[in-house]
């Protein structure tokens, strides 16, 4: 039978041992609780699918590009905090930036998610963002648009609130 004693009293007992020349093989603590099994992973390809239609006529302030559209599509993963696209544009031509800004439509916002231009027609990637962000865009996805810029339109050739 194993006696269960306090961690003080463990640590004194341990403290004893040492000093007269023995060796703690092991403490059994007072208490033993098991550790909380952890979160199952998300399942691949899980996450909530976003989309926004690109047009130079939604671009704020404009114009935008008169002819330029396009599409993008986001994927959120909410335990990750994972954000994937994919940004494709047509008659958009210099195209040098793209982001996601935070801000309604008919409104300009901060950029806060930078993407990766689709510089050749297309674009894709994945990217870590803040969980606190993650969750408001998945929130409020019409609260937050994509903006690809152009050589032509420095402030933005073409424009698309997200949704869901």
């Amino acid at each position: 039978m194993v006696a269960r004693l306090g961690p003080v009293k463990a640590l004194i007992i341990s403290l004893a041992v040492i000093a007269q020349g023995g060796a703690v093989i092991a403490q059994v603590p007072a208490q033993t609780q098991a550790a909380p099994a952890p979160a199952p992973a998300p399942a691949p390809g899980t996450g909530t699918a976003l989309k926004a239609t690109l047009t130079g006529a939604t671009e704020v302030p404009g114009p935008g590009d008169p002819d330029g559209n396009g599409m993008a599509s986001v994927t959120i993963d909410l335990a990750s905090s994972k954000l994937c696209y994919s940004l494709t544009t047509m008659q958009v031509e210099g195209v040098t930036m793209a982001h996601i800004h935070h801000a309604p439509m008919g409104s300009m916002g901060n950029v806060v998610v930078p993407l990766t231009p689709p510089t050749e027609g297309s674009s894709q990637g994945c990217l870590q963002v803040r969980p606190e962000l993650a969750a408001a865009i998945v929130a409020d996805p019409s609260s937050y648009y994509v903006n690809v810029h152009s050589e032509a339109h420095i402030a933005g050739a073409v424009r698309g609130q997200l949704a869901k």
